[in-house]
């Protein structure tokens, strides 16, 4: 199929929210244009002089991830001895920079072109949007949290639905519950989303659901979920695209832990490093991106720089149907009005220094990396539930291939006052019982594991109870060997004292 023969992407038009529909584009932005025109006289808008502006000049320093060779990157990372390479925004004389009276100035309320050229690149390279549908683009925002927020200004009203797997990242379900949106969960094993219990809801929903509106999005975070840790398997997604467009349904894909995905792990086995031939063995590697099956256009995937550069960032961007951000955009001009020019003018800067093949070498330092301590985290893990002889009453979740969390759970039926304490608390309360009780005692004990409750998606419709069980989230990304000895030591104890 050429390019002239690529349909473009389904309109969503019936499908958007009330505000949504009543919000134009914004009459000042359109005049930006003429900005960049030095024949302009450029008398209309309320833009502070470049001889004023309180910068003058943005230096900084990266890592020299274009100059490494593939077999290098595992034994820098190993060493810490990564080259580093410095940018020097007002001296360098690059055509890919992001010039200061731009990144500092009113306007590209899509995101300065420089970093969007990139970006576009980087994206169709690695899953082939443009082989799916004509007219899809790239939207810069503040990240995965205000790509959310605005999806659901501009598809949902109150009182609308939204599916979410069964566990979610917390400030996810409040963002959603703040705008009066229901939200139904569909249940996950340690391979993602239940194809088969997706299917069910959706075919049974006037049944089950009856009260409520059918749904007009889904969310999910297909790899390291966020708390499970788990990967949606590849198979899964072509089954789970068909249910959404048999049903007229939108997926949100949030995947800020694509690029820190790792090998399978495995116990007791000593892991070599990874030395890949060439960097297509790699991208080989890699789970698939829903928008690589997307023909419709209606999928909307997140992209965030917080995991990969560091979350102070701020900076994201949102890829799909032109159709859909162009209305993103227009509410974007009322409330972000752009991301921080000085961040899309370091990204960018650090990006078109490294080129394509060297943001490739990052994300396989990453991998490396992130691989070293999932395999500590997780060797340290068995090692102390074998040394306390606790295995009767802790099951620990499949290992991530993807992401910073793992999950763990207490078999707390097994427990030596359960029969009491359920007698006490009921079936409904039991878990929630147990939960704060460690979670307490963790915290006396300097240890901070997160409680699964805190991204349990309730059913609006059905009570859902788990008496045998109770879920803490941990994470492996930031925490030094010798913390995670330690604390993981500090768990152990704990339990083995409250079970035995």
């Amino acid at each position: 199929m050429t390019m002239d023969e690529l349909k473009e992407s389904l309109s969503f038009n019936h499908l958007y929210s009330k505000e949504c529909l009543s919000r134009g584009s914004s009459p000042i932005k359109t005049t930006m244009k003429y900005f960049l025109d030095p024949d302009f006289h450029f008398l209309g808008a309320g833009m502070p002089p470049l001889e004023l502006f309180a910068f003058q000049n943005f230096q900084f320093q990266t890592f020299d991830m274009a100059s490494y060779k593939l077999n290098e990157i595992p034994e820098a990372t190993v060493s810490n001895t990564t080259r580093l390479m410095t940018g020097d925004i007002s001296k360098d004389t690059f055509d890919y920079d992001v010039e200061i009276s731009q990144a500092l100035q009113y306007g590209n309320s899509r995101g300065h072109p420089e970093l969007i050229n990139f970006l576009k690149t980087h994206i169709d390279t690695m899953f082939h949007v443009s082989k799916m549908y004509s007219d899809w683009d790239i939207l810069v925002n503040n990240g995965s949290t205000f790509g959310l927020e605005s999806c659901l200004r501009v598809f949902c009203n109150r009182g609308d639905t939204l599916l979410l797997e069964d566990l979610c990242y917390s400030s996810t379900i409040e963002a959603i519950e703040a705008q009066g949106i229901n939200h139904v969960p569909i249940k996950m094993d340690s391979n993602g989303i239940i194809v088969q219990d997706l299917e069910h809801k959706l075919r049974n929903w006037d049944y089950l659901y009856g009260n409520l509106s059918k749904p007009k999005l889904m969310y999910v975070i297909p790899n390291g979920h966020n708390p499970k840790g788990t990967t949606l398997k590849d198979s899964r997604k072509k089954e789970i695209y068909s249910l959404l467009q048999k049903h007229d349904i939108i997926l949100l894909e949030d995947d800020p832990y694509y690029w820190l995905q790792m090998p399978d792990y495995k116990r007791n086995e000593k892991t070599e490093l990874e030395v890949f031939e060439n960097k297509n063995q790699f991208l080989s590697q890699l789970a698939k991106s829903f928008l690589s099956i997307d023909t419709d256009g209606r999928v909307l995937r997140f992209e965030s720089f917080s995991k990969y550069f560091g979350p102070g960032v701020r900076l994201g961007y949102i890829v799909g149907s032109k159709k859909i951000l162009d209305n993103i955009w227009n509410y974007h001009e009322v409330s972000l009005q752009a991301s921080s020019g000085v961040s899309q003018l370091m990204v960018n800067g650090c990006l078109n220094r490294w080129g394509q093949g060297g943001f490739i070498n990052w994300f396989m330092k990453l991998r490396t990396t992130y691989t070293q301590k999932r395999n500590f985290c997780l060797n340290t893990l068995y090692e102390s539930i074998d040394c306390f002889d606790i295995s009767d009453f802790i099951t620990v979740e499949k290992a991530p291939k993807a992401g910073m969390f793992f999950m763990i759970y207490l078999n707390i039926h097994k427990h030596r006052l359960y029969a009491e304490n359920l007698a006490k608390y009921g079936k409904n309360g039991i878990s929630d019982y147990y939960e704060n009780m460690f979670f307490e005692k963790f915290i006396n004990a300097k240890l901070l594991l997160a409680k699964g409750s805190w991204f349990k998606v309730k059913d609006p419709n059905h009570e859902v109870s788990v008496s045998d069980t109770c879920m803490l989230r941990g994470t492996y990304a930031a925490v030094t060997p010798e913390k995670m000895t330690s604390g993981l030591k500090i768990m152990c104890t704990i339990i083995k004292e409250e079970f035995k």
